[in-house]
């Protein structure tokens, strides 16, 4: 946030800064292996798996947020586009190049490497913010253990929800998802009862999901 800001205010640059849109970069312009403007030479499967958010900021103006709008496409609060992006303009053609490996994919949609890359990414944040929780003694033992029953609940309304449920879930991570009585609502972004809000995760929503 604080490099976006200065990027943008301090240096003039309509993009700021984005650190997947940096990655892809060094991937495919900055950091050369075996010859010049190749980048690490990567196939397009490799360079189209870390192309987390694939679009560029200004996707995001006009964008309305809620569960149909993509994890990370939604508008900035600031008016400055998209939360977060996978390259910047000067590197679209880029990302089209590799994307153009998968013909049938949709505009905004991940490859299923990439789908992989996302959810593993998620996994580890938040075992780490656990495991930080529990050294720094915040853990709530008792609301945990509500959480996870409320989550064991809620396991059986998700085993049931149609295809267009699960996709909506699935793009919606900046939020709780209510469950009862077969539908799902958003809620406003939060940590679950008894675990606050670590340095690691902020940022970074995750997906919470709370029963009837």
């Amino acid at each position: 946030m604080a490099l976006d800001r200065l990027a943008r205010g301090h240096f003039g640059l309509a993009e700021g800064f984005e650190g997947n849109a940096q990655s892809f970069r060094i991937l495919t312009r900055l950091d050369e292996y075996d010859r010049d403007g190749a980048g690490l030479n990567l196939t397009a499967a490799v360079r189209s798996a870390v192309l987390k958010y694939p679009w560029i900021r200004a996707e995001g103006f006009g964008r309305p947020g809620g569960p149909q709008t993509p994890q990370g496409l939604s508008p900035d609060p600031n008016g400055a586009g998209a939360r977060k992006f996978a390259v910047y303009t000067l590197d679209l053609h880029s990302m089209r190049q590799a994307r153009a490996a998968y013909p049938g994919i949709g505009e905004l949609q991940q490859t299923v490497e990439c789908s992989v890359m996302d959810t593993a990414d998620d996994i580890a944040y938040s075992l780490h913010d656990l495991d930080d929780f529990y050294r720094a003694g915040l853990l709530n033992q008792t609301a945990i253990s509500a959480e996870f029953s409320a989550w064991k609940e809620a396991r059986a309304e998700l085993s049931a929800a149609s295809e267009g449920q699960l996709r909506r879930v699935s793009h919606t991570r900046d939020g709780v998802w209510s469950c009862c009585g077969g539908s799902c609502t958003a809620r406003t972004r939060g940590s679950p009862t008894g675990m606050p809000s670590s340095p690691r995760s902020r940022g970074s929503p995750k997906m919470w999901w709370r029963g009837c």
